[in-house]
């Protein structure tokens, strides 16, 4: 699977993932604080997937790329006829590719 940044400017292979993590930036720009989404490799990288303004949010998307992936894992490994019967709509819409959300 891969993951398409908020940005459409990176694209990550789920594969050299290691982890995946908000965090919360300050209150100095406007008084407001952002929540932000990185994808961490196993170098010690990390690359920003998307910004959010409120945390739940932030905390909703990780979710849905966790469930995405975690559906993705079992279908790919199960037979093409038994897929056809777990999927109802196009299988490559959205087990291969997750397209961060915006705001």
């Amino acid at each position: 699977m891969i993951i398409v940044s908020q940005d459409k400017e990176t694209v990550l292979n789920f594969d050299n993932i290691q982890n995946i993590r908000i965090e919360e930036y300050g209150t100095h720009v406007k008084g407001k604080k952002t929540y932000k989404i990185f994808a961490g490799n196993f170098e010690g990288y990390a690359t920003k997937l998307g910004t959010y303004a409120i945390k739940e949010r932030a905390k909703e998307v990780l979710q849905e790329i966790y469930k995405v992936y975690s559906d993705f894992t079992l279908i790919k490994y199960v037979n093409e006829e038994y897929q056809d019967q777990l999927i109802i709509s196009n299988k490559n819409k959205y087990f291969d590719i997750y397209e961060m959300p915006e705001d």
